[in-house]
């Protein structure tokens, strides 16, 4: 809360000392730095915004395809451990 103070005060300070010179060379500064920044010639933006469903599709499927051999087996095993696991319990009544 202190620092906002301080600032505050060195902002007032800062105000008060500008004289209407001084605004007049900012207003100078500003504006030939726009015109310096403005481009020349006017261009339309080139954009496009168009969704083909075909190719999305085909992406997701190729991911889809790269990514399932690496979980496969994980996914094997663990129904396997469990289906095991499973049919342990019924045969512990039986047995």
């Amino acid at each position: 809360m202190l620092f906002l103070k301080s600032l505050k005060g060195r902002i007032v300070t800062l105000l008060k000392s500008v004289t209407p010179s001084h605004l007049a060379v900012a207003l100078l500064l500003f504006a030939m730095v726009m015109v310096a920044a403005t481009p020349t010639t006017r261009t339309l933006a080139q954009a496009s915004f168009s969704i083909d469903v075909n190719s999305f599709l085909s992406s997701a499927s190729q991911m889809f395809n790269g990514i399932f051999p690496i979980f496969a087996p994980i996914i094997g095993i663990s129904l396997g451990i469990g289906l095991a696991s499973f049919i342990a319990k019924r045969f512990e009544g039986i047995v």
